[in-house]
């Protein structure tokens, strides 16, 4: 499964500021389901960010920002796969986005939110696989309407020490001040994941569970504990169910 808990932990770490961020989604018995997402941060936050992005050489400003939502983008990328937009709300201060979307499988999720650029912020990659003993696992997915671009810069990847060696003095002193900004914001930091599935769990590596509905959890206190930031683990039992899944 895609890292999203440490991706987002490790995003707010490099950005030096931190967003609150809920993603709840339910499976239903036929793999159908609902994402339900929530995404915000301060107006001090979103300031910041936008002055790291226009710093040369900065890569702590590709941090998720409100363009990454473009509702029209979303739309047709769902339209593209069996996907539906069914809510869809932006803060007029541009710090705060929410969604619904309606999917027939979890891997046509992950195509749509991936072709939709929504993919920066952490969401999408998961898929439904059906295991040879019949139950069924959610795992990692990469979609095939990843942007090429998108795939050129995860394979570049630059870590923070590399991309401050190539910022200019004058660049980097203006990073460090955003940054020290930023830092009174890492309170902040309020990420929460839940998956819901159609049948009991066989594994789960949830913080915690509450009946069929697995929750991971980041925050200001936890974010650098690595048990904290493990990558998520679904498995749960087949018994009376019929999904149409990718084969393990």
């Amino acid at each position: 499964m895609k890292k999203l808990m440490i991706l987002l932990a490790l995003t707010c770490l490099a950005a030096g500021g931190c967003v609150q961020m809920q993603m709840d989604t339910v499976i239903e018995a036929d793999g159908s389901g609902t994402l339900t997402m929530s995404y915000a941060m301060s107006p001090s936050v979103a300031e910041a960010l936008a002055e790291l992005s226009e710093i040369p050489g900065n890569e702590a400003g590709d941090a998720p920002t409100m363009d990454d939502f473009d509702v029209k983008k979303i739309r047709e990328a769902c339209q593209n796969h069996g996907c539906k937009l069914k809510k869809f709300e932006m803060k007029d201060d541009q710090t705060g986005v929410s969604f619904e979307i309606a999917f027939p499988s979890l891997q046509a999720l992950s195509e749509a939110l991936s072709e939709g650029g929504t993919g920066d912020s952490g969401m999408g990659g998961f898929a439904l696989y059906r295991l040879a003993d019949g139950n069924y696992a959610i795992d990692s997915y990469e979609p095939k309407s990843r942007p090429a671009d998108e795939e050129a810069e995860t394979e570049e990847e630059m870590d923070m020490e590399e991309a401050m060696a190539e910022m200019d003095p004058e660049a980097m002193q203006k990073s460090m001040a955003v940054m020290g900004k930023l830092m009174g914001s890492m309170g902040e930091l309020d990420i929460r994941m839940s998956m819901t599935v159609p049948g009991d769990f066989v594994k789960q590596n949830a913080h915690r569970v509450e009946g069929r509905t697995a929750i991971w959890e980041i925050n200001s206190s936890n974010m650098m504990d690595p048990s904290a930031q493990a990558e998520p683990e679904i498995v749960f039992s087949g018994a009376g169910l019929k999904i149409k899944a990718l084969e393990k």
